[in-house]
């Protein structure tokens, strides 16, 4: 395993956490709707915090192919095979 690899791997744990954060707003903003405190936050900002951290997470999981093209630029594994 080489290192671009190894920071795949890194990048798809820290995006499997942002996941896990995510649901918690997710159902943070649903208990929030179901019990409303006297917070001034309301569900709303739970829910795009929620949904935010969950499309980043996404991203993440999907490997982050432009974050690791621009921290390993000559990289030969991502560039595009020439068909000659």
């Amino acid at each position: 395993m080489d290192v671009q690899e190894t920071f795949g791997v890194v990048i798809r744990t820290i995006g499997l956490i942002i996941s896990l954060l995510g649901i918690c707003y997710v159902l943070s903003s649903l208990a929030v709707f179901v019990h409303p405190s006297k917070s001034h936050i309301t569900p709303l900002h739970y829910l795009c915090d929620g949904v935010f951290c969950l499309l980043l997470s996404l991203y993440f999981l999907r490997g982050a192919p432009a974050l690791i093209r621009f921290c390993y630029p000559n990289s030969k594994r991502m560039k595009k095979p020439d068909n000659e």
